[in-house]
Formats: C-alpha cells, structure tokens, sequence
C-alpha cells in the first residue's frame, strides 16, 4: 500500500494529469487528449476497429457510432440488481439519475419520439447505468 500511495504522489505531483470537470468525457470519441486518463483506451473510431470498446459496454439495441451502423451493442456487460437498488436507495424518493456521476442523457428520443432524427455530428449516446423504463 505504501508504494501505491508513493506512486499516486508521484502521478499527481508530475502536473501531467488532472481530474476532468465532465466525469463522462473520459469515455468520448476525443479521449484520447484527456488529462485526467493514464492509461487511456482510445476511443477514436478509426483507431480501434469503430470503436469496438464503445460498443461491447452497451445493449444489444444501441449503435454508439452512427457511421457504423453494423456496431451495435454486445449485451455483455451488467450491474448486479443489489447494486442497482443500492443506487436507487441512495437517492430515494428522487430518481438516482440526478447524479451526474451515474447518468448523463444525450439522446430524447425515449421521452420525445419526435427527436429521433439527430445529426450524426450531434450524435451521442446516453452515458451511465442505461435502464429500461418500465412502460404500461
């Protein structure tokens, strides 16, 4: 521990790095220039395959990159539901995504299907813990 703590010092101390004021931009097409990554995946589609990174983390409905209508989401990975409800108890009786840190909507063409046409220049995916709504 003590050498993981001596390192962290030394990391913070080189004033190469600091902390990003939009925690979600450290996942964004242009991350590969961000002070607050050491050991980036960088997420320029051009670099890596149509950012095969982007997609493996999101369902299988969602496309993060719309010039590669092909890259969809791989359904891989998930939360537990006892996270999840850790979350929503933290928050309680407001919804959880109030918290930027766990949440950030770009899209509202779930809320406003009349938004569902969007410049691919404008394009960005929702970003966090992505919940289907219950609909009735």
């Amino acid at each position: 521990m003590d050498k993981a703590v001596e390192y962290c010092d030394k990391i913070i101390a080189s004033g190469q790095y600091q902390l990003s004021k939009d925690f979600f931009s450290i996942f964004n097409s242009d991350n590969h220039d961000n002070k607050e990554l050491i050991f980036a995946v960088d997420q320029r589609a051009d670099l890596n395959g149509h950012n095969r990174m982007a997609y493996f983390s999101i369902s299988g409905d969602q496309f993060p990159i719309p010039a590669y209508p092909n890259a969809n989401g791989t359904d891989g990975p998930a939360i537990t539901p006892d996270y999840y409800q850790s979350w929503v108890s933290a928050y309680a009786p407001k919804d959880p995504s109030v918290d930027p840190r766990f949440y950030k909507q770009n899209l509202t063409i779930y809320s406003n299907p009349a938004d569902s046409c969007v410049a691919e220049a404008d394009f960005n995916i929702n970003r966090g813990i992505l919940r289907v709504s219950n609909m009735a």
